[in-house]
């Protein structure tokens, strides 16, 4: 993702970045992971209920981004994976 790749804010704005740089705003941030994955710990989260997409954005150890994402089936709030079973 283009925007990611050029991204030079902190990390705790990088969801609000790609919201103001996508050119519509169906997107909104989302609750934050329960997960206690180290790969998900203090990701941003956008949201987007009209189509149930959810993106977990997250910098890995090499300084770029990793991107998780799934479909919310009915009244989910999180993917499967990130409930900690």
């Amino acid at each position: 993702m283009q925007i990611l790749d050029n991204y030079s804010g902190t990390d705790s704005e990088v969801c609000s970045n790609v919201k103001e740089n996508l050119n519509y705003s169906l997107y909104n941030l989302g609750t934050n992971t329960p997960s206690v994955s180290p790969l998900l710990i203090n990701s941003c989260v956008l949201v987007n209920r009209e189509i149930n997409h959810r993106v977990l954005i997250k910098k890995n150890n090499f300084q770029s981004f990793n991107l998780f994402s799934c479909y919310l089936k009915n009244t989910e709030t999180f993917c499967p994976y990130e409930l900690n079973k």
